[in-house]
């Protein structure tokens, strides 16, 4: 009994050590199926690359050389052309761009030139800104893009600082009157200028000047012709604008001689709204203060100007009063007869109070 027991336990023991190697079969046939399919798969991927490689470098080399067929067509075209030798281009006028001014390119002696440039322009002109050159460009001047410019030149010409107080806000806007000066450097500095504005100020007509010819020699003559009359416009502009400063002057020594006639014949003649020909007495009032007397800002900056400036500018105030005097001759100050206008007819006489023509 015990054999056969012992017979049972190795038989027992021999099916299992066959069914372990049955599975240890079994995975190590699964481990291999799974390595090859991966080397399959490596293998198909660089297939695939080599092949998309391929593709991208015929591409390349198709779009990069030329084809033949077009080459023939490029030459044909070339056969039916004429040889360019034999045709007349004219020559192409490059524009330049517009260059940017920054403060270290802007110097003393342009402002001064500048200055002198706009106090030859009359105040009509001024305001209506007509004769003003680069009308676009003022247009679309943008004040806050130039600042650190607009500081550098305030700071660096007292002129161009009597020249913006005199001007601005009275005769111009602050913008325009910037926008002036920066195109007025531009065209100094680098010669810009447009044909349309030349042709408003002088009254030349450019297309009757321009060259239409596409000989380069016909151009230059034109070109010279063009200049010399432009020349000319320009002497006879100049000289209108001294003759009309001439006269300006003349109008303006005649009307000091006038207001200093009015002037003393107003402390002449006697104050009829008075009994006994009795003047008022002015009472004087006491200058003694406890404090200190503070200036406006106004009159500082009006002291601190020049004295030619401040000349000036009286002498624009009595014309201005002058002017308003003249429009306003109708107002009389009373219901008296000697505060009308008019004329004696015995003797032509304007003034009421002038001496009389009778004995």
């Amino acid at each position: 009994e015990e054999e056969i027991l012992n017979r049972d336990l190795e038989v027992d023991n021999e099916d299992e050590e066959e069914e372990d190697s049955i599975q240890e079969d079994s995975s190590n046939s699964d481990t291999s199926v799974d390595s090859n399919e991966e080397e399959e798969g490596e293998v198909l991927n660089r297939e695939l690359r080599v092949n998309d490689e391929q593709e991208i470098n015929g591409a390349t080399q198709i779009a990069n050389e030329p084809s033949t067929a077009q080459e023939d067509h490029n030459q044909e075209n070339k056969k039916d052309q004429p040889n360019e030798s034999t045709i007349t281009t004219p020559p192409k006028i490059q524009t330049p761009a517009p260059a940017i001014l920054t403060p270290n390119s802007i110097n003393l002696q342009t402002l001064q030139t500048i200055v002198k440039t706009l106090k030859k322009l009359p105040y009509k002109q001024l305001k209506q800104q007509k004769k003003i050159p680069s009308l676009t460009y003022i247009q679309n001047f943008d004040l806050d893009a130039h600042l650190p410019s607009v500081a550098h030149i305030v700071a660096l010409s007292p002129e161009l600082r009597n020249l913006h107080y005199t001007l601005v806000p009275g005769r111009m806007k602050e913008d325009a009157f910037f926008a002036m000066i920066f195109c007025l450097l531009r065209q100094h500095m680098y010669g810009e200028e447009e044909e349309e504005d030349v042709s408003r100020e002088v009254g030349l007509d450019l297309s009757q000047s321009q060259p239409q010819s596409l000989d380069v020699d016909n151009a230059n003559n034109n070109n010279t012709e063009y200049s010399t009359k432009l020349q000319m416009k320009l002497e006879q502009v100049q000289q209108e604008n001294t003759r009309l400063v001439k006269l300006i002057q003349e109008t303006q020594s005649k009307l000091d001689q006038t207001q200093a006639q009015l002037s003393s014949l107003q402390q002449s003649s006697p104050s009829p709204s008075l009994p006994n020909n009795q003047k008022p007495q002015q009472q004087q009032p006491s200058t003694s203060h406890k404090g200190t007397w503070k200036m406006d800002s106004e009159s500082r900056e009006f002291l601190q100007l020049d004295e030619i400036l401040k000349e000036n500018l009286r002498s624009e105030k009595k014309k201005r009063l002058m002017e308003v005097q003249t429009q306003m001759k109708f107002i009389l100050d009373s219901d008296d007869v000697h505060d009308s206008f008019g004329e004696w007819d015995c003797c032509g006489q304007t003034d009421y109070y002038a001496h009389g023509c009778s004995r």
